[in-house]
């Protein structure tokens, strides 16, 4: 057997056409319903794979009726279901709803469903869910309207009981009267008596139907609850419950099933196969808006890392788990209820002086009954009394209290969700005995540390009539740190604001007259003053870059402040002046450069977004960044003036791929780019774009400290090429060449002075090279080479045969030595004359070399 609560964070008052209503309902205990109602039957909605189903979401918590179950399936998901506005319900995939979209419980949703899915759940007896393939949000969850405040004595939970068979059970021997006597007796007792009168509960309206079974079985829990409203005309609303009772045999149905609404008059749905006041008090209960009261058990101590939630097992409470004892309804759940009076309350907060005070015991009626606790991270714990007296008198009785629950001073801890209440073990086991251990009290006279030390316990006493408990708390690390800083007469002198504890990611913040301290558990108590707690302050505070890391200091080069959070840090020139944050690889880089004393001084403004990346500009600068390049700095001078005119990261040079750098040969900067570089000769002077080919020919040639030294202008294209210029020459490109080095001489003069690459030699093959015998220099072109005796000697033509013939001789260190003129055409040939003889050409002889 499994024990399921339905939780529903809101509960819809209406719900319309959601039930069809075959008659007025008569006033009284009694409802009228034609036959033909119950010949209208609910069901299962059939859907096939592709449908979309349109309709509310609710979800179900599979749980069990023993702890070691539950505890075994603790890891498993709630149940989903899509209740359509006809009555039927689809079982969906709680992972694919959860994944696909983002909706509350309650919300009304379109699903398009997939394929069956066989869970843990069919193995219980349900029907199997389906994929969700794709789902859309119709309306959002509405908010619970709160029923009007009822006088006194007036019913406040309104139950109508039905009593069905399911098909495929037999009715048992339990009568209408036996579930309305519960009902009206102890469950109500119990609820009247625990709500100080403020929870009225009555059954309102009965009916027996078990003559015809349901057409909705076990696997269908929403058809159940819609085919028993169905015949008897009930109607969801504030403070109205369908109590639907199952035959105690019918094994495949859940123990218990319940929605957990909003509020104590929130009404809602529920259904039993027993009648014990435990069962009945626990579901409605979860209709009132609770969820379970379990235990938190820790291997060896009360509270560590190692701990695991034990479902249901606070053995005290009716929220618990259903035995045969129903005691007083424990602290944090009666609170969560608005059920426990402010005056037998004392609340402590984690910063304070060390408090004693006396608990009555947690079943009286008046008195100091519990103790709140609220730690620096805002979860709340309870301290309550539990004597044998009153409703837990059981815990006297070794035959009622069979297993052993221990009587004392108790620890609970308020939470969310499943469990709204968590039992601490004060005399922690190891994890071997766990299933066992059932002695969770204080033990007197033994301190027992809670919150990671922010509070310690310890009974001092204990009396029939009452407990005495010590409280010690733990000074605050916001008030630590303003005590290190001189308290009031010191840097942030008097507070102006009381501690606040409950901000994002558990933190607390004080205000001072001269600053603020922030205090988290990850980062530490940590001070945040002047014009940076101003920025920090617009940009959200916490909320925004984080807590801080570091203490606001002032102090830097030319008087500036600066201080780092958790995700980024704010720094500002002087100490009145603005400050700008820097976070991410921005920061970085510009750490890397030398913070605010490096090249680029302090930021000026924040980092900004530019198409494809992000800027911050510094004092003397600025830090690029793209996915593609990193970060990188560009400081102010001729390179970023050249940059910026040919459009930045938006023109043809893109992103910077290296940092600005001056200190180049006689003081020059050069910075590279996606697109190509920028060179200048001096800091001040000219900058000009290389790049492609001719930037490759040039680093080869030594860049800047080579044989051409720095470029002089950018370069520029020419008939079937391009061409740049340098100090000493120029790199010429062309598709069939590729790249080459012409420097300033003879040879670049003879050149020019035959057309350059309009001429007859065309354009470049080899770089210039001096260096031959004698000082000599040549050059290699497409329709000739040109050579020169000297390194400022003339320089003369050499092509063709002629050409060829005077290599094959040995070039300049063969025989004949250097040209000493072009070739000069003559009768019948052509000749040149060399150093030490000529070649003369015929097209009968050829090429023929004449010594002398």
């Amino acid at each position: 057997m499994f024990h399921t609560a339905l939780k529903q964070r809101r509960v819809r008052w209406t719900r319309a056409g959601a039930f069809v209503l075959g008659a007025a309902v008569v006033a009284g205990t009694g409802l009228v319903v034609p036959p033909s109602a119950l010949a209208e039957q609910v069901g299962p909605t059939t859907v096939e794979a592709g449908d979309t189903v349109v309709g509310e979401l609710v979800q179900a918590w599979p749980e069990y009726q023993e702890p070691a179950d539950a505890a075994e399936h603790a890891e498993e998901g709630p149940l989903s279901w899509i209740e359509t506005a006809t009555g039927g319900a689809v079982r969906v995939s709680t992972e694919d709803i959860e994944e696909v979209v983002s909706a509350e419980v309650g919300a009304t949703v379109a699903v398009t469903v997939g394929d069956e899915v066989v869970d843990q759940a069919v193995e219980q007896g349900l029907d199997p869910a389906r994929e969700v393939v794709e789902a859309t949000v119709v309306t959002t969850a509405p908010l619970a309207t709160p029923p009007p405040v009822s006088a006194a004595g007036t019913v406040t939970n309104a139950v109508t009981v039905v009593m069905v068979v399911p098909q495929g059970t037999a009715a048992d021997r339990r009568t209408l009267s036996d579930v309305v006597s519960a009902v009206d007796g102890p469950v109500a007792a119990f609820w009247s008596e625990q709500s100080n009168g403020a929870a009225t509960i009555k059954v309102t309206a009965s009916r027996d139907l078990r003559s015809t079974p349901t057409t909705a079985s076990c696997a269908d829990p929403q058809g159940l609850w819609d085919e028993a409203a169905r015949m008897v005309g009930w109607t969801a609303g504030p403070g109205k419950h369908l109590l639907v009772h199952l035959p105690e045999g019918a094994g495949s149905c859940p123990y218990g099933l319940a929605e957990v609404g909003s509020s104590p008059t929130a009404g809602g749905r529920l259904y039993v196969r027993e009648v014990a006041t435990s069962l009945l008090a626990h579901e409605l209960g979860h209709n009132m808006g609770l969820g379970h009261s379990s235990e938190l058990q820790c291997d060896g101590a009360t509270e560590t890392d190692s701990c695991q939630v034990t479902a249901y097992n606070d053995w005290y409470d009716v929220m618990g788990i259903s035995w045969d004892e129903v005691g007083t309804l424990n602290a944090p759940q009666a609170a969560r209820l608005g059920f426990l009076p402010a005056e037998e309350t004392v609340a402590l907060a984690a910063s304070g002086a060390t408090v004693t005070r006396t608990l009555v015991p947690v079943s009286a009626g008046s008195g100091t009954r519990t103790l709140r606790l609220t730690d620096a991270e805002g979860a709340v714990y309870w301290l309550e009394y539990r004597q044998a007296s009153g409703r837990d008198a059981w815990l006297a009785s070794a035959t009622a209290n069979w297993p052993g629950v221990q009587a004392g001073v108790t620890m609970r801890r308020s939470a969310g969700g499943r469990d709204t209440s968590l039992l601490l073990d004060a005399t922690p086991s190891r994890r071997a005995q766990w299933s066992v251990d059932r002695a969770t009290a204080l033990v007197r006279g033994v301190p027992v540390p809670i919150s990671g030390g922010d509070f310690t316990i310890t009974v001092t006493s204990v009396t029939p009539s009452g407990a005495t408990v010590e409280v010690a708390t733990r000074t605050h690390p916001v008030t630590v740190r303003w005590n290190e800083l001189g308290g009031a007469g010191g840097a942030l002198g008097a507070r102006t604001s009381a501690l606040t504890c409950g901000l994002v990611a558990r933190g607390c913040s004080q205000h001072f007259v001269g600053g603020s301290i922030y205090w988290s558990p990850g980062t530490g108590a940590r001070t945040v003053t002047g014009v940076v707690r101003d920025r920090w302050a617009a940009g959200g505070s916490e909320r925004g870059l984080g807590y801080p890391v570091s203490d606001t200091f002032c102090g830097l080069v030319g008087g500036g402040c600066f201080q780092w959070f958790q995700g980024g840090s704010l720094y500002s020139a002087t100490a009145g002046g603005s400050a700008h944050v820097v976070f991410g690889a921005i920061r970085d880089r510009w750490g890397a450069s030398g913070w605010e004393v490096g090249a680029l001084g302090y930021p000026v403004a924040d980092e900004h977004g530019t198409r494809g990346g992000s800027v911050q500009r510094f004092q003397r600068g600025a830090v690029y960044w793209s996915p593609a390049t990193g970060a990188r700095v560009v400081l102010n001078g001729s390179v970023q003036a050249r940059w910026r005119a040919s459009g930045a990261y938006k023109g043809a040079l893109g992103y910077p791929v290296s940092d600005t750098f001056c200190g180049l040969v006689g003081g020059g900067c050069f910075q590279w780019f996606q697109g190509g570089s920028l060179y200048s000769a001096t800091a001040g002077g000219s900058a000009h774009v290389v790049f492609g080919a001719i930037r490759d020919r040039w680093g080869a040639s030594g860049w800047e400290v080579g044989a051409l030294g720095y470029p002089v202008a950018d370069e520029h294209g020419t008939r079937g090429g391009s061409v740049q210029r340098f100090q000493r020459g120029a790199v010429y490109w062309s598709p069939a060449t590729g790249a080459r080095v012409v420097l300033n001489g003879s040879v670049q003069a003879r050149w020019r002075a035959s057309g350059a690459y309009k001429g007859a030699l065309g354009y470049p093959v080899s770089d210039t090279f001096c260096g031959l015998v004698g000082g000599g220099c040549f050059q290699w072109f497409q329709g000739g080479s040109l050579y020169s005796a000297t390194a400022g000697g003339s320089a003369h033509v050499v092509f063709g045969a002629i050409r060829d013939r005077w290599g094959a001789s040995g070039w300049e260190v063969g025989a004949l030595g250097y040209p000493v003129a072009d070739e000069q055409s003559v009768r019948g040939g052509s000749v040149q004359r060399f150093q030490r003889g000529r070649i003369t050409w015929t097209p009968s002889r050829g090429a023929v070399v004449v010594l002398g």
